[in-house]
């Protein structure tokens, strides 16, 4: 079960997501979404430790924020979502798709890459490379995080591919449709 925390401080880190958050039950995730609007996805172990979570905390304080909280509930799939996509941290400002592709394919099978601009197309400095299967992403992400790209020190984690996330919350942020031009 996961809910939606909107307006968190801009320096919040997935860390202190998880510490907040574990004061109403057993927390499993926690993922930071970084646009122009601060939000992230906090992971249950149950549903009702997410439904007492979000009424708790919503419109509560997280350090000097006042957030609020979305229950998202569990979503039912056919087929389970797999992990094939990483997010890739601290990339270097000047560094273009096709080095991500290149660098990445070291450990895999790159099927996409995407790095996350500001609507003037200044870089920043993250953004997601796919791999063709789950084990993959998962040689990469552990080959590479904490690894340098030229001279930034890099930080990988795997993420749901995008139909695992709500589409409504994510599409407010990552644009999958037009990748190129929107961020």
């Amino acid at each position: 079960s996961r809910i939606c925390v909107k307006n968190l401080p801009k320096y919040v880190a997935e860390d202190r997501l998880r510490e907040f958050f574990s004061q109403k039950g057993e927390v499993t995730d926690a993922m930071l979404m970084r646009t122009n609007k601060q939000f992230g996805f906090v992971g249950f172990r149950t549903e009702h430790e997410a439904e007492e979570a979000t009424n708790y905390f919503n419109k509560s304080f997280l350090d000097t924020c006042r957030i609020t909280c979305e229950y998202l509930g569990i979503k039912e799939y056919k087929h389970k979502p797999t992990m094939s996509r990483i997010c890739v941290k601290n990339l270097p400002k000047y560094v273009a798709e096709d080095r991500l592709r290149e660098f990445f394919s070291q450990k895999g099978e790159v099927t996409d890459a995407m790095l996350m601009r500001t609507k003037d197309e200044k870089s920043r400095q993250f953004g997601f490379v796919g791999f063709r299967t789950e084990h993959e992403a998962e040689e990469a992400t552990n080959y590479f995080n904490k690894s340098f790209l030229d001279t930034c020190r890099i930080t990988c984690e795997q993420t749901f591919l995008r139909s695992a996330i709500d589409s409504s919350i994510i599409s407010q942020s990552i644009p999958f449709n037009n990748m190129s031009n929107n961020i």
